[in-house]
This record gives structure tokens, C-alpha cells and sequence, in this order.
């Protein structure tokens, strides 16, 4: 009987740790997208930047 109760609370355990890397790998993976999306808007910004501070004749 021990062994039984051992086992299922070392399931519960682990379930419960795989949904817990489930949503760190889904919060990881959004940050990512955001870090790439504000790189992407700044790097475009600072070459419409650089293009109008050019001048022109």
C-alpha cells in the first residue's frame, strides 16, 4: 500500500511539473516574439531615422 501511495504522489508530482514547464516554455517563447518584434519596430526606426537626417540638396 505505501508503494501505491508513493508512486501516485510521485505522478502528481510530475504532472503537475510538466504543466509547470508548459506554461514557463509558453511564457519564454512569447518573450521571445516580443524581444524580436521591438528589434524589428527599432532597427526600422533607426533606418527611416538615418534615411531623413541624410538631408538633401
Amino acid at each position: 500500500m505505501a508503494v501505491a501511495a508513493v508512486t501516485a504522489a510521485v505522478i502528481t508530482y510530475l504532472r503537475r511539473q510538466a504543466v509547470r514547464l508548459r506554461e514557463t516554455e509558453r511564457r519564454a517563447g512569447m518573450l521571445d516574439e516580443r524581444h524580436r518584434l521591438s528589434r524589428e519596430i527599432h532597427e526600422g526606426l533607426g533606418a527611416s531615422t538615418v534615411g531623413a537626417a541624410g538631408g538633401g540638396p
